[in-house]
Parts: C-alpha cells; sequence; structure tokens
C-alpha cells in the first residue's frame, strides 16, 4: 500500500512539474505575448479594413442595381407602349382590309380623287413602315453589348446602352403612331 502511494504522490509531482514547465515557458520574459498581442491587432484591423472594403462595394453595387433598375423600367415602359401600338396597328389593318372588302361587295367604285388619296397614304405607309423594320434587330445588338457591361459593372457603359435603346424605341414608337394615324386616314376615306 505504501508503495502504491509513493507512485501516485510521485506521478502527481511529476504532472504538476511538467505542467508548470510549459505554463513558464510560454511567459519567459513576456515578449512573447506582446508580439502575440500586436500580430492580433494587426489581424483584426485587417479584418475591419476588408470589412469596409465589403460594405463599400456592396453600397456600390447596390447603387449601380438602383440606377440599372430605373433605367430598364424605362425601357420596359417604352417596349410596353410600342406592343400596344403594333396592336393598334394590327386592327386597323384589319378594319381597313375589312372596309376595302365590304365596299368591293357592296358594288362600290371609288372615286378617282379618293382613290389618289389612298394611293398616297399608300406610299407614305410603305416608307413609314421601311423606316420602321430598318430599326429592327438594333436593340438585340445593344443588348448584347449591355450585358457585357453589366458584367462589368460598368454604369457608363449601360447608361449609354439604355440611352441608345430607348432613342430607337422611340422612333420606333414614333413610326407606329404615324402608321396608325395613316391608317385612321385610310379608313375615313373608305367609309365616307
Amino acid at each position: 500500500m505504501k508503495i502504491k502511494k509513493v507512485i501516485v504522490v510521485v506521478s502527481t509531482l511529476i504532472f504538476v512539474l511538467s505542467m508548470s514547465v510549459n505554463a513558464f515557458a510560454n511567459e519567459s520574459d513576456g515578449t512573447a505575448s506582446v508580439k502575440e498581442g500586436s500580430k492580433a491587432v494587426a489581424v483584426q484591423e485587417k479584418v475591419k479594413e476588408k470589412k469596409a472594403e465589403l460594405q463599400e462595394k456592396k453600397g456600390a453595387a447596390s447603387d449601380f442595381r438602383a440606377a440599372v433598375k430605373e433605367e430598364r423600367d424605362g425601357v420596359k415602359e417604352k417596349r410596353d407602349l410600342n406592343r400596344s401600338l403594333r396592336q393598334e396597328n394590327t386592327a386597323l389593318r384589319k378594319e381597313l382590309t375589312a372596309g376595302i372588302k365590304a365596299q368591293k361587295e357592296a358594288g362600290i367604285i371609288l372615286d378617282e380623287e379618293t382613290a389618289a388619296k389612298l394611293a398616297a397614304y399608300s406610299e407614305e405607309l410603305q416608307s413609314v413602315t421601311a423606316e420602321l423594320k430598318s430599326t429592327k434587330g438594333d436593340i438585340k445588338e445593344i443588348a448584347a453589348e449591355k450585358k457585357e457591361a453589366l458584367k462589368a459593372l460598368d454604369y457608363e457603359a449601360m447608361e449609354a446602352a439604355f440611352a441608345e435603346i430607348g432613342s430607337i424605341q422611340e422612333d420606333r414608337n414614333d413610326a407606329l403612331i404615324r402608321i396608325n394615324s395613316l391608317l385612321k386616314e385610310m379608313i375615313a376615306l373608305v367609309q365616307e
């Protein structure tokens, strides 16, 4: 029994001494802990700087997205107007065709003056339609450029692309409005 007690006491002393040696070795002259503390402060400062940079980038990206959304909404409004004008255009063309067909079936012959006006309107209608067709596909090309600018977060290029798309849409809308007014005048002549 005494041997067991001695072994326990000796092993406890060995354990305590080994632990105290490790503790004193880490704080031998005190400079190691100061160096580690300054490294920790430097790391914390770098982390804070990175967080600030990320916040700044997020803010810039958020502003960019908001500006792009405004531009995109303007383009969508013009596109919707373009669609409604095309739908009106289609309805007016059908109405004109139905009016001409009804006159032919009724045996009504247009006088020379009305026929000349219709021919003039028809020529003008063809030229405006050709003008409209000349802009077809331009927006798709610009949209491809716009995608590249979006990936690069290049707001100036995006703004220029949206402005160019908006200009083309306005030109197309003006042409559609002219076509619709010509069709209305032609319908009025046919219905006289």
